[in-house]
């Protein structure tokens, strides 16, 4: 399940994404490729049995993460680590 290519979002905006589950998991569970260029706005992620959640849950070393702006960001988890 991990995420391999590249998406080039030229600047474009991923809004109003709001998730409630108990999965460990982000946008993009498991990075091993590029992603760049675009902004995420008003996204809300709570999970009630996992710390690892967010926009990327993991990504490998040789992940590309470039030019990526967050605004409005909510995280919440009943673990101790975001």
């Amino acid at each position: 399940n991990q995420y391999t290519g590249k998406i080039e979002g030229n600047g474009h905006t991923i809004k109003n994404i709001t998730i409630s589950n108990s999965q460990q998991c982000g946008l993009f569970r498991i990075l091993n490729g590029t992603i760049s260029n675009f902004n995420v706005e008003n996204y809300n992620w709570h999970s009630m049995n996992y710390s690892y959640i967010g926009l990327i849950s993991f990504a490998y070393n040789n992940s590309v993460i470039d030019n990526i702006h967050v605004k409005d960001i909510e995280l919440s988890s009943n673990q101790s680590t975001l």
